[in-house]
């Protein structure tokens, strides 16, 4: 081996070295770069997957709350709508009411029934004497003296039965100051009772089945004939 030779093996040999220690510099470099880069990028990753959470947390909250309120928008509506169906059935019942009740007074068997509930009622709230029947003109006799005779079996001895010309159905019961009045004005006073009773009627009535053109649907309840607004 030449002198050429063994330097050109020892420069080579130098060359190696060199380039193994570069790349271990290198290498000793870039390592902790690599991993503060990947450290930051997965940083970076959970920041916008967090960022992502809450935009997507904020958009169901909204979206909820848009849903809520058109829930509780539509709900309203409903009872509104059912309000006023509700209040047209008893304004519509309220003047069919009293002319219903004195068609049934005309009936005997009704009228019967009627005169026998208001006794019933009479003796179980006022004294036991002194009675005063109001009843309507036309009442016939024969009436007025059973139903006389019946009290008096029961040991209500002194009714009195008298015709009024207000009266147009039923029977008013007086004692001294206390009052039964089984009259239609009467069974109608109080408003408020006589329109829940008739409310509930209206709600147990089935709607009927909707026409061929496509009737608007009543809500699931008996309709009126007054117009819906």
């Amino acid at each position: 081996m030449n002198g050429a030779d063994a330097t050109a093996r020892a420069r080579a040999a130098l060359l190696e070295v060199v380039a193994a220690d570069r790349d271990a510099r290198c290498r000793a470099i870039l390592a902790p770069a690599e991993a503060e880069a990947a450290a930051r990028l997965a940083a970076a990753l959970q920041a916008t997957r967090r960022g992502l959470r809450r935009a997507l947390a904020g958009e169901r909250e909204a979206l909820r709350a848009q849903v809520n309120a058109a829930l509780a928008q539509r709900d309203a509506a409903l009872r509104q709508r059912h309000q006023r169906l509700a209040q047209a059935a008893v304004d519509e019942g309220w003047a069919l009411l009293a002319s219903a009740l004195c068609r049934r007074w005309q009936e005997p068997q009704t009228r019967q029934c009627w005169i026998a509930a208001a006794l019933d009622v009479a003796r179980a709230r006022l004294p036991p004497g002194g009675w005063s029947i109001r009843h309507p003109p036309g009442m016939a006799p024969a009436e007025t003296a059973a139903m006389q005779q019946a009290l008096a079996a029961q040991g209500v001895s002194d009714a009195r039965c008298e015709a009024a010309a207000g009266i147009a159905a039923g029977i008013e019961i007086r004692v001294g100051d206390a009052c039964l009045d089984a009259t239609v004005d009467g069974l109608l006073a109080d408003r408020a009772a006589v329109a829940g009773r008739l409310v509930h009627f209206w709600e147990e009535t089935p709607a009927p089945a909707p026409a061929a053109s496509g009737a608007a649907d009543d809500g699931g309840r008996g309709r009126t004939s007054a117009e819906e607004t």
